[in-house]
């Protein structure tokens, strides 16, 4: 009988093997994955204080969750593709979705406060409520959110309002933060004045929390429209206030990649991103329909290679081949151009985590923050 276990084992490790070497984050996952389901606010007990869109498999699981903060002006439906291209690997994203109109006039705090309501309810009962909600809209009916195993992606000023929360408020148990072009403030004018780091880069500053960050950034999206001189346009991702801003003042383990030759709303579905267009500048990649694919699914593929080291979805690779991957990004991701910056000397946390620090800041509760 020792024969036939040692036989078993190692049939089971090249299996194992054999899955791994398939994995591959650039192509559609495996999961069929519906239109998203929209849990709405109704304001009733049991709801969420926002609406969150749902992007998840229709197959039966127990699903890592990605709580995406999306960028200003456009819901997290305007990226369904990009989006439904993380969830088709087994990852759940839950968009959350601050109304508009709200992110157009609310300050930095407020805004922080929105998608900390929302997280607050979700951790409340393991999300117990709103996977019942999720079930009453429509929702797989044998799926379930595992928020012990909760990232946070964000995009723009969702970045922002993702280390706001991350600085001031809680970790809410997330194990990692990925941030997409992320700009510090409301707006690119510099109308709100909120901002956390002071503007520029300052490596001699750090936030105030400690999780594995990844900072995706475009070559494009700190280049300003075309339009007459006296509008004086800014960019959509300034250099002072993006990229480089944030990256500086982040601890480790952290990585960075430049996603050369995009801009900062080119991975929005078609009719979002060609009205975003008129405000933000694109990229010279993105110029038709198969260019503006590749990047999505590149974004897709560097978000799944950065959360899978952490969540340890059984079907992906181990965590070490996952960060070797984004590392190797530059040629990994052809015929798109990239370039990456890593800084992970410290011992990696095999599962990621999030602490706060006290760096003499104070402790802000939901309620503070008006």
């Amino acid at each position: 009988w020792v024969p036939v276990l040692w036989l078993l084992l190692l049939l089971d490790v090249t299996d194992c093997i054999a899955q791994n070497s398939q994995w591959d984050p650039l192509a559609r996952g495996p999961l069929d994955v519906p239109p998203p389901i929209a849990v709405r606010a109704t304001g009733k007990q049991g709801a969420p204080p926002f609406g969150v869109q749902v992007f998840a498999p229709s197959v039966d699981g127990d699903y890592p969750v990605l709580a995406f903060v999306p960028g200003f002006l456009y819901r997290p439906s305007s990226c369904t593709l990009f989006l439904s291209h993380v969830a088709s690997h087994g990852v759940v994203v839950l968009g959350i979705e601050v109304p508009i109109l709200k992110r157009a006039i609310e300050g930095a705090a407020a805004r922080a406060k929105n998608v900390a309501e929302v997280m607050q309810y979700l951790k409340a009962d393991e999300a117990a409520s709103f996977t019942e909600a999720f079930r009453a809209a429509g929702g797989h009916r044998n799926l379930t959110f595992d928020l012990s195993r909760l990232g946070f992606l964000a995009h723009s000023i969702g970045g922002h309002t993702t280390m706001y929360i991350l600085n001031w408020i809680s970790c809410f148990g997330a194990k990692f933060a990925i941030f997409m072009d992320p700009v510090d403030g409301l707006d690119p004018y510099g109308f709100e004045k909120q901002y956390l780091l002071p503007l520029g880069v300052h490596p001699n500053i750090t936030v105030n929390f400690s999780t594995p960050v990844a900072v995706l950034i475009s070559g494009y999206a700190h280049d300003a429209l075309k339009y007459p001189h006296f509008l004086h346009w800014p960019a959509c991702a300034p250099d002072d206030r993006s990229g480089l801003h944030w990256f500086a003042s982040l601890k480790q383990p952290k990585w960075l990649v430049n996603l050369t030759d995009y801009g900062h709303i080119d991975f929005l579905d078609a009719s979002e991103r060609d009205s975003a267009g008129r405000v933000c500048s694109a990229g010279p990649a993105a110029g038709n329909r198969a260019g503006r694919d590749v990047y999505r699914r590149s974004l897709g593929a560097l978000v799944l290679a950065f959360s899978g080291a952490w969540f340890r979805v059984p079907s992906f690779p181990p965590q070490e081949e996952l960060l070797k991957w984004l590392e190797e990004a530059p040629a990994k991701l052809a015929p798109s151009r990239a370039t990456c910056i890593s800084e992970r000397s410290l011992p990696l946390p095999p599962q990621g985590e999030c602490h706060r620090e006290s760096l003499g800041l104070p402790e802000l509760s939901i309620t503070q923050l008006v």
